[in-house]
């Protein structure tokens, strides 16, 4: 041979094959066990992160492309995202991978937060194929398994909160020494501490809102707009809640016939803030008001045979509760 042609009489090549010359993924949003409402994973970046591949000599591109596999658990059964909604039968746990919208060392996935099942935990996992040949229809070398995951969560339902004590629509007659009720965080549970879970007390005279502050020595009752701070478990189950709680004292209840109203909000580790309902309770420090009119009183007091009284009459008033 009296000369060499490239490519034709020899070529040289990268052998690309081993644990280590695997590619790897790394999730960047959403982060480890974060808890998201459903409109702060969306758009062109609801899920991102980078991948990469072991340096080859002279190889400077080297990864294929980037997917995402997402799913949750419900019933005991797996819901797979399919592209375009969650099934738990259109498509298996092999085939439910898809192609991230863009990007393979740096990549990012678009996705519809309106297309969230609220209240749930998800998986993510993410894989990528590099270039080596012989080239199959995701790439070449795949990223070992068990591929990257994140598990997060995704709730877009507010705490629901009640009073129980006192009795909405009810009726007191001295002040409260404790007020309680329940209290649901949902999914991801109730912020911890003071921020956590609120109840304002109030009641409206003379046309302004006076607010209990918490302390006789902060001024009682007061136009000030005040959240007060309640004594309660920030876990994700239902959970009792009580006022006073410790530095506060209980509201004073002084004014007969007036309407006290109670609100008790919570506000979850997802950001939800739950709207709370007013319940109202009516002081009552008089008791009723009875009258006799048989039998008659001075000197018409007086019953025999020919005057019989048969029935005892007479009548009662109260105000504001009425007579039971």
């Amino acid at each position: 041979q009296n000369g060499f042609v490239d490519n034709v009489s020899s070529m040289s090549f990268v052998w690309d094959a081993g644990a280590a010359c695997l590619p790897a993924t790394v999730i960047g949003n959403p982060t480890a066990n974060g808890i998201y409402q459903p409109s702060q994973l969306g758009g062109g970046s609801a899920f991102d992160g980078t991948a990469s591949d072991p340096a080859l000599a002279g190889v400077s591109d080297r990864l294929n492309k980037v997917q995402f596999h997402l799913s949750f658990l419900a019933g005991g059964a797996s819901y797979y995202w399919t592209g375009s909604a969650f099934s738990s039968y259109t498509v298996t746990d092999a085939t439910a991978w898809r192609d991230v919208t863009a990007g393979t060392d740096s990549w990012r996935n678009n996705f519809d937060s309106n297309k969230w099942i609220s209240d749930r935990y998800y998986y993510l996992k993410t894989r990528a194929f590099d270039k080596a040949e012989p080239l199959g229809a995701n790439g070449g070398n795949e990223q070992a398994d068990p591929w990257t995951l994140r598990n997060f969560t995704v709730d877009g339902t507010a705490p629901v909160s009640a009073i129980s004590t006192p009795v909405t629509g009810g009726f007191i007659t001295a002040s409260l020494a404790t007020i309680s009720g329940t209290t649901y965080g949902g999914l991801s549970g109730l912020v911890a501490g003071a921020g956590g879970l609120k109840l304002r007390i109030f009641h409206d005279y003379g046309g302004s809102r006076y607010f209990w502050r918490g302390t006789t020595a902060l001024g009682g009752w007061s136009t000030t707009f005040t959240d007060l701070p309640v004594t309660f478990a920030a876990v994700a189950t239902t959970t009792t809640w009580t006022y006073p709680a410790p530095t506060y004292d209980p509201p004073v209840i002084s004014t007969n016939g007036q309407v006290y109203q109670f609100v008790i909000e919570g506000v979850d580790l997802a950001g939800n803030v739950e709207v709370g309902s007013t319940m109202t309770v009516t002081a009552d420090f008089i008791g009723p008001t009875v009258a006799l009119s048989t039998p008659m009183a001075g000197s018409n007091a007086f019953y025999g045979p020919s005057r019989p009284m048969p029935t005892l009459i007479g009548d009662a008033i109260d105000s504001p509760a009425g007579i039971s």
